[in-house]
């Protein structure tokens, strides 16, 4: 085969491979929101950025599906006068004492004497042993640990501050799972997109 026709074999090979196939384009945004995280992940200061388990979940679902047409925004900035959210959260872990009751059975041993008598009504002294099953009831107690979420979800008005704006609150935040496997924060983030879709949905697309 001459090397000119193998060169553009391969270069056909190529541009039928996944890699080289053209990338769908974002779903265009509507409304932005922005993220502020305040706990004692952040030594107590204000970081304007998702943390890693929220960002590991809005990039497998953000502006995607139910979700299109809310966005995330890195700058808390939304283009031409764009609906602006805010999420102010924080993140701690909650210590929960609890104590539970369960029964077990024991068996009991005792030791019995008696008399009985013949038909000639001779006595004799006999002796044994009979078993009893006793329940028991046990007490214990311990701690659960799990990670609680709680903030309040904002939009910006620019009629506020004499005319320079600020962010109105509207909204409280709490997370809905309390497993030390899966992120407060998560779950806070979203029930804020929830609440956003929610009062958004006339300018969503359906």
């Amino acid at each position: 085969m001459k090397p000119r026709v193998m060169s553009c074999l391969v270069g056909a090979l190529l541009l039928c491979t996944p890699a080289a196939a053209k990338r769908k384009e974002p779903n265009q945004c509507v409304v932005f929101f922005s993220v502020v995280e305040n706990d004692a992940t952040t030594v107590g200061l204000s970081i304007t950025a998702l943390n890693e388990p929220q960002s590991n979940w809005y990039k497998k679902h953000g502006n995607r599906g139910k979700l299109t047409g809310i966005c995330y925004s890195k700058t808390a900035d939304s283009p031409g006068g764009a609906p602006l959210y805010l999420i102010a959260w924080g993140e701690h872990l909650v210590s929960e004492p609890y104590t539970y009751t369960y029964k077990t059975t024991e068996t009991e041993t005792s030791n019995t004497n008696g008399t009985v008598y013949d038909s000639d009504g001779d006595s004799s002294q006999v002796q044994g042993t009979t078993t009893t099953d006793v329940p028991v009831y046990h007490t214990q107690s311990g701690v659960k640990r799990y990670y609680v979420a709680d903030g309040r979800l904002s939009i910006w008005d620019d009629t506020t501050d004499d005319g320079k704006g600020s962010f109105v609150p509207f909204a409280p935040l709490h997370n809905h799972n309390r497993s030390v496997f899966t992120s407060a924060s998560t779950s806070l983030l979203k029930n804020a997109i929830q609440i956003i879709r929610e009062r958004e949905k006339e300018r969503l697309p359906q």
